[in-house]
């Protein structure tokens, strides 16, 4: 429960401060918004926290309170700042107020919140079919496992073990270099109550999600139709090579391609000259065994997008 209230906090954290210096296309662009910068925000400020207190026997109890206290009291001075100004305004001293949104291109939003569930409902099939828990087990499907294994160590180390200052759990006396804070967070949110699977998916599912909202925002600020950003977005779940061309080009016969597909086992070669094709780097695989791609590309297209929307 203290994870999904953290969670929530970071998310509403995380608009209040986007609403402050962005404009939106739509719901679903705040609502990415809202996540990826809470997320980053809230991570941040948990880890320099709970390293400030790394004389501590829990540094992240320590970390979490001063974040839920900073979060709380930040949300309640907008809160209040905004009654005071309502109530000046109700004298009849107005406050001028800005709109945050933008106008859209012509299409329906319903179908955008359709294609949005879909997404979701499809991105949580692929995390937990690639890391799940049972039984008290870690289960990892066989492309992660290589990943996993320093990754999952990192989660552990802030969840039930006290890595302040940070090293790399996996390999003994190195120090912490990148793409740690993702982890850190799962970590976090395991050590808040959630099971491992859960924490990490969460993150990772709503991340990958915000990611392809805000892919199909950039197709409609950039050409101002929602169809190109569905399409875009929608692209994402096809192999990234063209190795496919020449695959089916083989078969004798629709039937045969299918019952190839079917029977396929490995990552298709391409023509490039290196072992990347057989490790599924133009696949999504990508975005399953490094959990922490989705948000920091969700970053990047939050800030293109800021850019298309400034100077157009």
């Amino acid at each position: 429960m203290l994870a999904l209230i953290y969670f929530g906090l970071a998310v509403c954290l995380g608009d209040f401060l986007c609403r402050r210096f962005y404009r939106f296309v739509s719901a679903a662009h705040r609502c990415a918004a809202a996540i990826l910068v809470g997320l980053l925000v809230s991570s941040w400020f948990t880890y320099l926290a709970g390293l400030a207190f790394a004389w501590a026997s829990q540094p992240l109890l320590w970390g979490n309170l001063l974040f839920f206290a900073t979060a709380v009291a930040v949300l309640g001075w907008a809160k209040w700042k905004r009654g005071i100004f309502r109530g000046a305004s109700d004298r009849g001293h107005s406050h001028p107020t800005t709109d945050s949104s933008l106008p859209r291109p012509k299409g329906s939003s319903l179908a955008d919140w359709l294609l949005i569930a879909g997404y979701v409902v499809l991105v949580s099939w692929m995390m937990f079919a690639s890391f799940n828990s049972s039984g008290g087990k870690l289960q990892i499907a066989n492309p992660e496992y290589s990943d996993f294994g320093p990754n999952t160590a990192i989660m552990q180390s802030f969840a039930v073990g006290h890595n302040f200052p940070t090293e790399y759990p996996h390999f003994s006396g190195d120090r912490i270099r990148y793409h740690f804070l993702f982890y850190f967070q799962a970590g976090n949110l395991e050590f808040l109550g959630l099971d491992p699977a859960w924490s990490l998916n969460l993150l990772s599912i709503t991340t990958l999600v915000a990611m392809l909202v805000l892919v199909m925002v950039l197709g409609q600020v950039l050409f101002d139709s929602r169809v190109v950003g569905r399409l875009g977005s929608f692209l994402f779940f096809f192999f990234g090579s063209l190795s496919y061309v020449p695959f089916l080009q083989k078969q004798s016969s629709v039937r045969a391609a299918i019952q190839a597909i079917r029977q396929q086992r490995e990552y298709l070669p391409s023509i490039f000259p290196y072992r990347g094709e057989l490790w599924g780097t133009w696949s999504q695989v990508t975005f399953l065994n490094q959990r922490h791609f989705a948000s920091a590309i969700g970053i990047l297209l939050l800030v293109l997008v800021f850019l298309v929307i400034r100077y157009r």
